[in-house]
């Protein structure tokens, strides 16, 4: 686990006086969201240190490069599911709205984990209520995977040595307690004795956040899902979650229509 990380980048202040007569009534008045920058965001969490604090982590992405990404731990408690979802909810919506407030940007869609969903399943639904961002919710693995199609590809580059190597013929170092290996016997039969590469956190979280950004077009609109013999793919195959919890879509509907 990686130490808690705050953001780097910091909003323009150019900008931030150019709009200042937003709260002036001595300047002409301009519609605050004039000059948003478009951005779009990556969460995912993990349960950590021997199950007492789940890190969060949020990247932020412009559709172009990831610019920023914070992580942090909240207390956790497998007891209280619903007070465990409470705070990482409260966490997610007021990390994303004050790096809103600070760097004047709009984020128009949010990558979502599903291990995250599983931990907070209302977050999607406050993302979308609270913030107006559209919550795509991907499954994102917590290990790195070969690819099947392309096993050895010849062009990669070495992240360690910055050579061309063919893939998995050198790997990132990972740190791993293997005393448990030292005795072949103690493994399920038919277990297989390599260590598999561990995806942090913010890896994760950078790759739901490109992942999110795929599903959006060049109006900055969610793109149209075609799925088998032309049909539309409704929230993209089931992807985007706007509304998962029913008390919510029943307050946008009225009474015949719920009854």
């Amino acid at each position: 686990m990686a130490p808690p990380h705050q953001f780097q980048s910091h909003g323009s202040e150019a900008l931030r006086r150019r709009l200042s007569s937003v709260v002036s009534a001595k300047r002409p008045n301009v519609a605050g969201f004039a000059s948003l920058t478009p951005m779009w965001a990556g969460i995912a969490g993990t349960v950590v240190n021997n199950g007492t604090s789940f890190e969060v982590a949020i990247s932020v992405h412009d559709s172009v490069y990831n610019t920023d990404f914070a992580s942090a731990l909240v207390p956790y408690d497998a007891t209280e599911p619903d007070a465990q979802s409470e705070a990482i909810k409260k966490h997610v919506i007021s990390t994303i709205r004050k790096f809103s407030t600070e760097h004047l940007c709009k984020f128009l869609g949010a990558g979502v984990t599903l291990s995250l969903l599983k931990e907070a399943p209302n977050l999607c639904t406050c993302l979308w209520l609270e913030l107006d961002i559209v919550p795509i919710v991907f499954n994102i693995k917590p290990f790195h995977t070969n690819s099947v199609t392309r096993p050895n590809i010849k062009h990669r580059i070495s992240s360690t040595t910055g050579s061309y190597v063919p893939s998995g013929a050198e790997t990132p170092t990972v740190y791993v307690d293997a005393h448990h290996l030292q005795d072949s016997s103690e493994l399920t039969t038919g277990v297989d004795q390599k260590f598999q590469i561990l995806r942090t956190v913010d890896e994760q979280a950078d790759s739901a956040a490109r992942k999110c950004i795929m599903y959006f077009g060049p109006g900055n609109n969610p793109c149209l899902s075609i799925a088998a013999r032309n049909q539309v793919a409704v929230d993209a195959g089931g992807k985007i979650h706007l509304i998962d919890d029913l008390s919510e879509f029943q307050k946008t509907v009225g009474k015949g229509t719920w009854n």
